[in-house]
Order: C-alpha cells, then sequence, then structure tokens
C-alpha cells in the first residue's frame, strides 16, 4: 500500500529573540508582507535575509514601530 504524498513544505522556522516562529514564505506572493516582533533588528534583518535566500525569495526588510510594538517588517518583491 502506497503512502499518501506529502504537500511541499511551505514553512520557514525562524528563532529571533529566543522565540520560534513559523512564517509562510512559501506562499507568500510579491508584494506581500509580514510584521515580526524584536527587539534585535539587525540580527532579525540577518536572519530573515539567509532564509529568504535558502527559499530562492528576494526579500526588503525594514525595521517599523506598529501600534507601539518595534520590530520588522519584510516584503517580498520580485
Amino acid at each position: 500500500m502506497r503512502r499518501p504524498k506529502k504537500p511541499p513544505l511551505t514553512y520557514a522556522k525562524i528563532n529571533i529573540d529566543g522565540v520560534e516562529m513559523l512564517v509562510n514564505i512559501g506562499k507568500m506572493k510579491v508584494n506581500h508582507s509580514v510584521f515580526i516582533p524584536c527587539v534585535r533588528t539587525r540580527s532579525a534583518i540577518s536572519k530573515l535575509h539567509t532564509i529568504a535566500k535558502k527559499w530562492r525569495r528576494t526579500v526588503k526588510c525594514l525595521f517599523v514601530v506598529e501600534g507601539g510594538i518595534q520590530g520588522v517588517r519584510m516584503w517580498r518583491i520580485l
């Protein structure tokens, strides 16, 4: 009996400031964005760029403060 095929993984695990998060980078379309709250934003931006490179995605990450919470916003671009 054959096993059913598993769907392709679309989530990337990222550990920022000691908190593990799942980012659905596989299904992100161009101009989609995600906000990741964090304290060490430079480290977070570096990690997000590394993950995007593994997934062959081009992203732009910026430091932002939204609703009084600082973090990083990542956009998928071409």
